[in-house]
């Protein structure tokens, strides 16, 4: 989680970050990485929880000096991720207009190397 905290410092849709390419294309990645992760996480979050209580029932202890209970540093983590999922659909929805414009510019290359194939073929 941290290094998709970490992984969008940067808004591209920011005056200063437009038209940064590689910033744009690695926030549309970390997009995708938390959109694959989030749907899994809270049956992962749950089965942790009841492993800690499995382990609290039967009298294992878990805690080392200094620690936080387990069960709240779970839950403190979670919400962490939690956050984090929200400043990324934020920065997703911010940056739309990014990645409508990146498609029509690489439809325009596209449209220009089929010409070149075509003329290319025409000469040969």
């Amino acid at each position: 989680m941290q290094q998709t905290a970490n992984g969008i410092v940067k808004n591209p849709a920011d005056e200063e970050n437009q038209g940064d390419k590689n910033l744009l294309m690695n926030v549309m990645k970390t997009i995708s990485d938390v959109k694959d992760v989030e749907p899994k996480c809270e049956g992962v979050i749950k089965r942790m929880k009841e492993m800690v209580n499995t382990l609290k029932k039967h009298s294992i202890n878990m805690l080392d000096k200094g620690e936080e209970e387990p069960l709240q540093a779970i839950d403190n983590t979670f919400a962490a991720f939690k956050e984090t999922t929200q400043k990324v659909f934020k920065i997703k929805a911010d940056i739309l207009p990014l990645q409508t414009q990146e498609a029509i510019n690489i439809k325009k290359r596209l449209d220009v190397f089929s010409k070149k194939v075509k003329e290319f073929r025409t000469n040969f």
